[in-house]
């Protein structure tokens, strides 16, 4: 996962609530969006977000993506609304039959531990790591207090999904990481700039995974 810098609400979407609650007496809920609306802020969310998953990273666009809210609206009733608890999701292969194949969005469904980081912090970056295989794991030590916490993050999230670890492995195996180069320190660094901007108002797929075994290779700090 990688931090996702939140912009401000939309002053479209602002203006819609304030002529929602003119029109109806009471404030809108998330079911009274209308679809083009909803499509809008679905839009404005992926865009943000440099299309990629809030949560695995993988590509997502209009036609294959949720919105999401980081706080469940189920159990949150006053932040269904709010657009700093909105994010985009993938669709975490919920037309799958079976449950243990989901990810992101349908496999967390109501899931919430107050103790997780906000995905626009960057603590949410130290929540995993990553392996070659392509599956990820607790980022901190099995002595650490956070430790448990990131292992339930990976199993509600689905991040070890099949279709997760078979596509970061195949990323990594056509990237920079699986050269028969030998590069420099600063060349790691310059791959990890590009990794970490937007390009053409896209984020690579999978970017915060380079970022953080690149580092690795930098400080020699890789365990598998």
């Amino acid at each position: 996962m990688r931090k996702i810098n939140k912009m401000s609400s939309p002053d479209w979407f602002e203006k819609w609530k304030d002529d929602y609650k003119s029109s109806n007496g009471d404030d809108a809920g998330y079911e009274d969006l209308d679809n083009m609306t909803r499509r809008n802020l679905r839009e404005q969310l992926i865009s943000e977000q440099g299309k990629i998953c809030c949560y695995c990273m993988r590509r997502i666009n209009l036609n294959a993506s949720h919105i999401e809210h980081f706080k469940p609206r189920e159990k949150y009733k006053k932040l269904e609304m709010d657009y700093n608890n909105m994010f985009a999701s993938c669709t975490g292969q919920e037309n799958e039959a079976q449950y243990i194949k989901w990810h992101c969005d349908p496999r967390k469904d109501n899931w919430f531990d107050e103790r997780m980081p906000e995905l626009t912090s960057f603590d949410i970056e130290k929540c995993i790591k990553y392996q070659y295989s392509g599956r990820v794991v607790p980022y901190h030590e099995k002595n650490d207090s956070r430790h448990e916490l990131e292992k339930i993050m990976i199993e509600k999230l689905g991040l070890n999904a099949d279709y997760l670890v078979r596509n970061r492995r195949l990323a990594i195996s056509k990237s920079e990481l699986s050269d028969e180069v030998e590069y420099s320190d600063s060349d790691w660094s310059d791959f990890i700039r590009y990794y970490d901007n937007i390009h053409n108002g896209e984020y690579e797929e999978y970017c915060g995974m380079f970022i953080v075994l690149m580092n690795e290779l930098i400080k020699g700090t890789y365990k598998n």
